[in-house]
């Protein structure tokens, strides 16, 4: 249940909630999703905590959600273009969450 969380979240942050995704987060923690913190410093509103999270999430390739928040960092940060390119390639390797991700409209 907290992946599907985490899914959510992801969602949510897309459309520009960022508040209720980092919220969101926070029960997907409390359920013991393990990179919680990671995922909510990459929708974090300050650049160097969002630098931070996204070296973390370079690192974490067997992770299937570290792109969608990879994405996300770029969204947050203004840059939707990297954000869909992000989610593309994650979505040519069968990332659902990046698939549904491309299909958010631009908030």
């Amino acid at each position: 249940m907290t992946s599907a969380r985490a899914g959510l979240c992801a969602i949510t942050a897309a459309e520009g909630r960022w508040q209720h995704a980092v919220a969101l987060l926070g029960e997907a923690a409390a359920g013991g999703l393990e990179q919680a913190d990671t995922y909510q410093k990459a929708i974090d509103e300050d650049p160097a905590i969002r630098d931070q999270a996204g070296d973390t999430l370079r690192r974490l390739t067997d992770d299937p959600l570290a792109p969608v928040f990879l994405g996300l960092a770029a969204l947050r940060s203004g840059d939707r273009a990297r954000s869909c390119k992000i989610w593309e390639e994650a979505a040519e390797q069968n990332n659902e969450v990046a698939a549904v991700l491309l299909k958010v409209p631009a908030s």
